[in-house]
């Protein structure tokens, strides 16, 4: 009797072996292949989020040069009073001293004492008791140049916010200081928030202030309010260091924007108690990330499916039959006698 031929999977031939390895080769090039790609996707999420803090410096440091150019026409106002006083003559107080006349309400001259001696213009037509009030006293009495906390002014409810500059004679003594009441709710505080939308559809922007209020919005209605990213505007304020996270966002009643979280970054600006933030959904934000990652994971997929289609297929051939009738089992009925 022969020995027995009867047929073999294909690994049981001697190919197992062989099979076992390329596919464990082809599985780990695969792993790595894909765990590079989702760390460089990684990066790319980084990078998006850097951009993001870029332009949030950007608008950062237009702010600052307006509150820069503010300070400096309060600066030149104050020294021609104060050398108009060393000179004992009437000061030289007009229109032409106010910093930017779109923005600037009014531009006010109080003396050592912290009473108000003059005001252009005078139709902007501030109460004394508007003069009076807490916020500008704090400014009123810095011995350097200072911002006040915003405040509410006049009938119209406009939000303002007051810089104020003092003015020493040249012996060194103070002799008064010169205010600029700002309009936040102007056109010209207005349009360093609007490029924001279009960085998207969910763009958005504040100026936010040391409390973690917002001055300034694309969103008007939380002009004074905490917007919508309170706890990472509040903690943001306290380390008064530039810095971008993805953070909860809580949408107001009929907001087109209902993303639970958006990509904000915040920076603090130099030369006033205030600070910028801008972002987007991050849906929006990392948008070009997320398809790359669902490509991958496709990719990924699909390359183990093949992987393990071609294994199946290969375990389930078998070697061509060796008899010459073609009868699988024993062939030892067709030898000759």
């Amino acid at each position: 009797m022969t020995p027995d031929r009867s047929p073999r999977l294909w690994f049981a031939a001697g190919r197992g072996r062989e099979l076992a390895i390329f596919g464990a080769a082809v599985m780990v090039a695969t792993t790595l292949a894909v765990g590079f790609a989702w760390r460089a996707l990684d990066t790319m999420s980084d990078e998006l989020r850097t951009a993001r803090l870029r332009e949030a410096e950007l608008l950062a440091a237009q702010v600052e040069y307006f509150v820069s150019a503010a300070f400096f026409d309060l600066e030149l106002t104050a020294a021609v009073v104060a050398t108009d006083l060393d000179a004992q003559r009437a000061p030289v107080f007009g229109t032409d001293s106010l910093p930017f006349d779109d923005s600037t309400l009014a531009t006010l001259l109080f003396d050592e004492y912290g009473e108000v001696t003059a005001m252009r213009p005078s139709s902007v037509g501030v109460s004394e008791e508007e003069v009076g009030r807490g916020e500008l006293a704090v400014v009123v009495a810095a011995s350097t140049n200072a911002v006040s906390e915003p405040f509410t002014l006049g009938e119209g409810g406009r939000v303002v916010a007051a810089l104020g500059v003092p003015m020493y004679a040249s012996a060194g003594d103070r002799i008064g200081t010169v205010v600029g009441l700002i309009d936040l709710t102007g056109p010209v505080m207005a349009g360093f928030v609007e490029p924001a939308e279009r960085i998207g559809v969910t763009g958005h922007a504040d100026l936010i202030d040391d409390r973690g209020k917002v001055l300034v919005s694309t969103n008007p209605g939380h002009t004074l309010g905490e917007g919508d990213h309170p706890e990472f505007y509040t903690e943001a304020a306290e380390l008064r260091a530039p810095l971008v996270r993805t953070v909860p966002h809580h949408a107001d009643s009929g907001d087109v924007d209902v993303s639970s979280q958006h990509v904000m970054a915040w920076v603090p600006l130099r030369n006033a108690p205030w600070a910028v933030a801008l972002g987007a959904s991050a849906q929006e934000t990392l948008a070009p990330v997320a398809r790359l990652r669902t490509i991958l994971v496709a990719a990924g997929i699909a390359s183990l499916v093949v992987l393990t289609a071609g294994a199946v297929t290969a375990v389930g051939v078998r070697p061509k039959p060796t008899g010459r009738d073609g009868a699988d089992g024993d062939d030892s009925h067709n030898l000759p006698p």
